[in-house]
C-alpha cells in the first residue's frame, strides 16, 4: 500500500514530523460505514492514517466540509478542505483541533477505517 500526506489546518513542522510515528499505547482506531452519502465521524486532535476498503475506486474526504457535491467537476475553483483517497492507498491527516471529517465513495459501499498515530 503507498501512502501519502494530506494536511489539513496550520501545522507545526514538529508536529508533523510525528506522522510516521510507530504505533504506541496512545493510538485508537475508529471505522465509518460509506455510502455515496455524506457520512460524518468527530475526530479529536492528532495525527490519523486512513484508509478505504480497497474494493471501492475513489473514497472523498473533507474536514469540516460536507462531501455531498465533492470532488469539483473539471475546470472549477479548488475545493478547501477536501482530498480523494485512490484505491489501495492511505492518507495522514494532521488534525491541530477536533473536526468533524465527512467522508464518501463516488459508487458503491466502504468502510473508513482511521488509526489516530498520535494524540
Amino acid at each position: 500500500m503507498r501512502s501519502f500526506s494530506f494536511i489539513f489546518g496550520a501545522v507545526s513542522e514538529g508536529r508533523y514530523a510525528q506522522v510516521d510515528a510507530p504505533l504506541g499505547r496512545m493510538c485508537a482506531a475508529q471505522t465509518l460505514a460509506l455510502t455515496t452519502a455524506d457520512a460524518v465521524i468527530p475526530l479529536a486532535a492528532g495525527i490519523y492514517t486512513v484508509t478505504a476498503d480497497v474494493a471501492v475506486d475513489t473514497t472523498v474526504l473533507g474536514l469540516d466540509v460536507d462531501t455531498t457535491a465533492q470532488p469539483p467537476a473539471s475546470g472549477s475553483a479548488a475545493a478547501e478542505g477536501i482530498a480523494t483517497i485512490p484505491k489501495e492507498q492511505s492518507v495522514n491527516i494532521v488534525c491541530d483541533r477536533p473536526i468533524s471529517l465527512h467522508a464518501r465513495v463516488l459508487a458503491g459501499t466502504a468502510t473508513l477505517r482511521l488509526t489516530r498515530r498520535a494524540p
